[in-house]
C-alpha cells in the first residue's frame, strides 16, 4: 500500500483539529478586563471604512510552475501570469466564444483564412520600460516556434494547437509589416487559431528581458506589458 494513503488521515485529522482550534474566540479588550461578555460582539471600527496599506495574503493550491507563460499549462500558474503579461486577444467576459481585443486594437481574418493581419495598440510598454510593438510580437512567436528541445515538453498549449514545434507546424511567417502592425500566415486555415492564442501561453514577453537574459531558461522572463 502507498505510504502517502497511510498519512493522508492523518493529516486531514490535524488540520481539522487546527482549524477548531483557530476558530475559538480570542478575548476582545473591548469588555472591562479585556475579555468579551458572552453573546457580545465586537464593536465595528469607527466609520466602518478600509485602510489603505497592508499585506493581503492569497492561498493558492501551489506556486506557479514558472513565470514563462510559453512553460505553463496549470489554472494555479495562469492565475499569476495573468497579472503579469498580456495576449494580443482574449475572450469577452463571460463568454466561451467572443472574442476582445487586449494588445491588439484590432484584427483581420476569420477560421476560414490562412493569415491574420494584428493592428497593435500604441503607447505601451513593458515592465521594463521597453515599447510593445510588432517586433516584440514576432520576437515572441519565433521564439515559441523554435523552444530548444528541452523546453517543448513544458509548452504543452503551443504544442497543442500549433501542430509543434519548428519550420513544418502551423505557424508559417509572422512578419512585423510596420511597427504596429503583425502579419500571421498559417500552412492551412485554423479555426482554433484566434481561441488558442487567448491562452496564458501566448502572453507577449518582453524581448528585451529575452535577450538580456537567457532566453531559454523560463525563470527568467517575467517582465509583461504595463
Amino acid at each position: 500500500m502507498n505510504h502517502r494513503w497511510k498519512v493522508l488521515p492523518i493529516t486531514m485529522g490535524l488540520a481539522l483539529i487546527l482549524a477548531a482550534c483557530g476558530g475559538a474566540q480570542s478575548p476582545s479588550p473591548s469588555a472591562p478586563g479585556g475579555s468579551q461578555e458572552p453573546g457580545e460582539s465586537a464593536a465595528p471600527s469607527e466609520g466602518g471604512e478600509g485602510q489603505a496599506g497592508g499585506t493581503m495574503v492569497f492561498a493558492g493550491a501551489r506556486l506557479a510552475a514558472s513565470l514563462d507563460p510559453s512553460q505553463t499549462s496549470d489554472g494555479e500558474s495562469f492565475r499569476i501570469l495573468q497579472q503579469i503579461y498580456e495576449p494580443l486577444i482574449d475572450l469577452e467576459p463571460g463568454s466561451t466564444n467572443e472574442l476582445t481585443g487586449v494588445l491588439a486594437e484590432s484584427w483581420e481574418g476569420t477560421a476560414e483564412d490562412d493569415t491574420y493581419v494584428f493592428n497593435l495598440r500604441q503607447g505601451v510598454m513593458f515592465h521594463d520600460g521597453t515599447p510593445f510593438n510588432a517586433e516584440a510580437v514576432k520576437t515572441n512567436f519565433d521564439r515559441w516556434q523554435n523552444l530548444p528541445e528541452e523546453l517543448q515538453a513544458n509548452a504543452y498549449y503551443y504544442d497543442l494547437t500549433m501542430d509543434g514545434f519548428g519550420a513544418d507546424n502551423l505557424v508559417a511567417n509572422v512578419e512585423a509589416t510596420d511597427e504596429y502592425t503583425v502579419t500571421i500566415t498559417l500552412r492551412e486555415p485554423s479555426a482554433t487559431f484566434l481561441y488558442a492564442i487567448t491562452l496564458p501561453p501566448f502572453a507577449i514577453v518582453s524581448p528585451a528581458v529575452l535577450e538580456s537574459t537567457n532566453a531559454d531558461d523560463p525563470a527568467t522572463s517575467t517582465f509583461g506589458t504595463e
